[in-house]
């Protein structure tokens, strides 16, 4: 939602710098015209990779809760710590 927020701002900054009223303001305020612009561009495509990113956790998280609900991670935690066990050195026995 943010990104498309940033995405509209920035095409509305753009659509007003054709011959309308504002188009005097940005060419009167260039440093902020491309502060605003370089924000809202950033903006949304941080947004936007933020949104996927998200996406891609909670594909995981559905994943992931599926194994655990099948006892895939219980066998392989069982197995882990035989292993463990098996492979760690025996205290020495006093003599």
């Amino acid at each position: 939602m943010g990104a498309l927020l940033c995405g509209a701002g920035l095409v509305a900054m753009i659509v007003s710098d054709f011959p309308l009223t504002a188009n005097r303001f940005w060419a009167d305020h260039s440093v902020l015209a491309a502060m605003l612009s370089s924000a809202l561009l950033v903006g949304a495509v941080y947004l936007a990779y933020e949104y996927r990113e998200l996406e891609r956790q909670a594909e995981l998280a559905r994943g992931l809760s599926g194994t655990g609900l099948a006892g895939v991670v219980d066998h392989m935690v069982d197995l882990e710590l035989a292993l463990v066990l098996a492979v760690s050195p025996r205290p020495a026995r006093p003599s």
